[in-house]
């Protein structure tokens, strides 16, 4: 029983690590021949908005002086 305690504790310590470390923010990819689909897979931006997509993203990039980049995939 003792090893299995041991186990979940590390194994928790790991998770709450894991969730602190952040991955570098990214550039959409703004390679969308045919257009936008309607799907919603829900970015997060660097602005702190939830985007429905990535090529929404795009657009929206488009009529601003300085890109959105994605912070993470999901929302905020």
């Amino acid at each position: 029983m003792r090893p299995l305690s041991i186990f979940l504790l590390l194994s928790m310590a790991l998770c709450c690590f894991m969730y602190t470390v952040q991955a570098e923010p990214r550039e959409a990819n703004c390679d969308f021949s045919s257009g936008c689909n309607f799907n919603f897979e829900p970015v997060c931006g660097t602005d702190g908005n939830t985007y429905p997509n990535e090529c929404l993203l795009c657009i929206v990039n488009k009529g601003r002086d300085v890109d959105v980049l994605i912070k993470k995939s999901g929302k905020c």
